[in-house]
């Protein structure tokens, strides 16, 4: 147990206290720790308030989840080859470079084309948030047309919108909108946005997406009238392994919006969200120009 000043402390207004995690450099290696600093309420009026710190060694516990991440890491980049093998031949397929295809084999095989992306991109998402995690990323920036972006995001993800009969509505104050990001990068973060807003949007409902400048600041707004969130998933939602809601459940990782708001961040920008459930939800995205 350790006194801890006043002023070295981030205190929860609530609760007095505040939970975080410090590492060490010793002569065995880096060592981390759990810190707990906690407000004592003198119970007499002659004793100072005070403070104190509580340090749990989780350094075991810690080489135990690199390890983890490390294995994951490497099972996802070994999964993906395969799985592009199979897009691949799956595309080549619908071209007719094998032959004909009779309709129901075409819909199938679109189905099947569909099910295989979808698999890569969760696959994609877990390699790139161990990445962003080891910080292994590289932010490479260059003048996009940030609509054309989104239109191209959305040509993928269409056929979500086509089986559920949904209205999407693009409100872009400019033809062409260049800003400086990465276009690699932030596709996959544009691509999270508008797969949840179809996901937990119902049959025949409306996605509206929109870009503007404000200020030195590119907005993009993604708007649906779909379940909304509930008000108290809101504060964890940009949080590790959290979905939209456990009571809509979708497949997926459970990374989509941890990852968009760390690429987001690494852009310079903000990434946020207005809900409201049974209405739906607008998601933000701020990115300096």
């Amino acid at each position: 147990m350790i006194n801890c000043k006043k002023e070295d402390c981030l205190l929860s207004p609530a609760e007095g206290n505040y939970c975080f995690e410090l590492e060490f450099e010793t002569y065995k290696g880096k060592m981390s720790f759990e810190a707990k600093c906690s407000r004592i309420t003198p119970s007499q009026d002659d004793f100072d308030e005070g403070y104190v710190m509580v340090l749990r060694d989780v350094t075991a516990r810690k080489e135990v989840e690199a390890q983890k991440e490390t294995f994951v890491a490497t099972l996802t980049h070994d999964l993906k080859t395969p799985v592009r093998a199979q897009i691949r031949a799956l595309e080549m397929m619908l071209a007719g470079k094998f032959g004909g295809l009779q309709t129901e084999q075409t819909e199938i095989l679109n189905e099947t084309l569909n099910s295989n992306k979808y698999m890569f991109g969760m696959l994609d998402n877990l390699l790139s948030t161990y990445r962003y995690e080891n910080g292994n990323v590289a932010i490479n920036k260059q003048e996009t047309d940030i609509n054309n972006l989104i239109k191209s995001c959305y040509a993928e993800l269409r056929y979500l919108a086509e089986d559920k009969n949904q209205q999407t509505t693009f409100i872009f104050t400019e033809n062409s909108f260049n800003i400086p990001v990465d276009p690699v990068e932030m596709k996959r973060v544009i691509l999270n946005l508008i797969s949840n807003a179809l996901n937990y949007t119902d049959e025949k409902g409306e996605i509206n997406i929109s870009t503007e400048k404000e200020d030195e600041n590119c907005i993009i707004s993604f708007r649906d009238n779909g379940r909304g969130i509930p008000k108290d998933e809101l504060s964890s939602l940009f949080n590790k392994y959290t979905s939209y809601s456990k009571r809509f459940r979708q497949v997926g990782t459970g990374l989509g919006l941890y990852l968009s708001k760390k690429i987001v961040e690494k852009h310079g920008g903000t990434i946020s969200v207005e809900s409201e459930e049974g209405k739906g939800s607008c998601f933000t995205v701020s990115l300096p120009l």
